[in-house]
């Protein structure tokens, strides 16, 4: 392999690892409290939310308006977000809840939040991979603050996987390596890209696959996290953490 796709695939690995640092925060945690439960819920949904509506839909809409126009291209990607949410709708079918998971129905239920949490991050990871190594291959000094600031913004996505998955389970290095695992699908993303995607993906297909995940995410976000943080804490613990997850997004997206 040429030097500057094996430059391009690292840091398309080391914006994935990313993920797992979030992941680490289930590390300094104590006992899993409900309380703790819906702040990390309403945390992970705000930072969900604000990536869809701030990253995700921003590049889709400026992708698709370039070879299309404003209203037709803005009109593809709506079309597209709206199928991500409807396929959001599919996915969850297929994960069933588990209802007596460590003797606890509740448990079952965050269990399956956490499990959609991974397979969001995941596909929100896999084209993300992708342009950070093209961007990559094509010109470092793209690159490099692309994957930069990619990275930053896996962290918190960490946090909203770790976080349920510890509660429902117990057990900090399973919610740690989910969230690791995770963000390998970043790499992964890299070397399709290398091996079957360089020559074909443009940035309109980059921009279409953003607006279906940002679909994917907003229903996720408000079907399943936030209400699951209002049910389960403080109703103004959970808005305020929700709060808190839109402001740190928005400053990382802001800085990057």
């Amino acid at each position: 392999m040429e030097q500057q796709a094996m430059i391009a695939m690292a840091l398309s690995l080391a914006a994935g690892l990313a993920t797992g640092i979030g992941g680490l925060v289930v590390c300094f945690l104590k006992v899993p409290t409900r309380r703790l439960l819906s702040i990390g819920l309403g945390f992970s949904g705000g930072v969900m939310v604000a990536v869809s509506l701030m990253d995700l839909l921003p590049e889709a809409f400026s992708a698709c308006m370039v070879p299309m126009g404003k209203v037709v291209g803005g009109f593809y990607a709506i079309v597209v977000m709206a199928i991500g949410m409807l396929l959001a709708a599919l996915i969850e079918t297929f994960v069933p809840e588990r209802p007596n998971f460590l003797g606890s129905e509740e448990r079952g239920s965050v269990y399956r939040i956490g499990i959609l949490s991974v397979l969001v991050v995941v596909l929100h990871n896999m084209p993300e991979g992708v342009a950070t190594f093209l961007s990559s291959y094509k010109d470092l000094s793209i690159g490099i603050p692309i994957a930069a600031a990619i990275a930053l913004h896996n962290i918190p996505e960490g946090i909203a996987i770790s976080v349920p998955l510890f509660y429902s389970t117990g057990k900090r290095m399973k919610a740690f390596s989910y969230s690791l695992l995770s963000g390998l699908s970043e790499p992964l993303g890299a070397v399709i890209a290398f091996f079957l995607l360089k020559n074909f993906v443009d940035e309109f297909i980059l921009g279409m696959l953003y607006a279906l995940i940002a679909g994917i995410m907003l229903f996720i976000s408000l079907d399943k996290l936030l209400p699951s943080a209002w049910t389960y804490g403080s109703r103004k613990a959970s808005i305020l953490s929700t709060a808190c997850g839109i402001a740190l997004m928005c400053c990382v997206l802001v800085l990057t």
